[in-house]
């Protein structure tokens, strides 16, 4: 289920948007590792793009993309991101699905995260957070 977004930022690896609902929509389309700096482009866009409000973040990608795992511990970071309240990853590959819930277990997040197959119930769960 696609919405329309109301402001959106491309770059070449990827896409922020945000929903009408207010919640930040990251599209991956890179099949590259995600590098720290990588991580920390995305998160000045959210800034950029939320006028540096908090919302809570929905996180999907065209191919399978995983952060490295010194990003995988930045993003894990309560002050990594100061404009996401929670996050939920769509994950729709049993390898999305294993480095997700792996991310989840093992770096443990500072802020509310959880993994979804279905961008509806991700949405719904998401808007918990506005």
């Amino acid at each position: 289920m696609q919405k329309l977004a109301e402001t959106q930022i491309d770059r070449a690896f990827f896409s922020v948007l945000l929903l009408q609902e207010g919640i930040v929509h990251v599209k991956v389309r890179s099949m590259d590792e995600i590098t720290v700096e990588q991580t920390k482009e995305i998160i000045e866009c959210i800034g950029e793009l939320c006028r540096d409000q908090k919302r809570p973040s929905l996180v999907s990608s065209d191919n399978f993309s995983a952060p490295t795992a010194e990003a995988r511990e930045f993003i894990a970071k309560k002050d990594s991101n100061p404009y996401v309240t929670a996050t939920a990853y769509i994950a729709r590959s049993l390898a999305e699905k294993i480095m997700t819930n792996a991310f989840i277990h093992f770096n443990k997040p500072a802020r509310p995260t959880k993994m979804f197959t279905n961008e509806k119930k991700a949405i719904e769960w998401l808007q918990t957070f506005l």
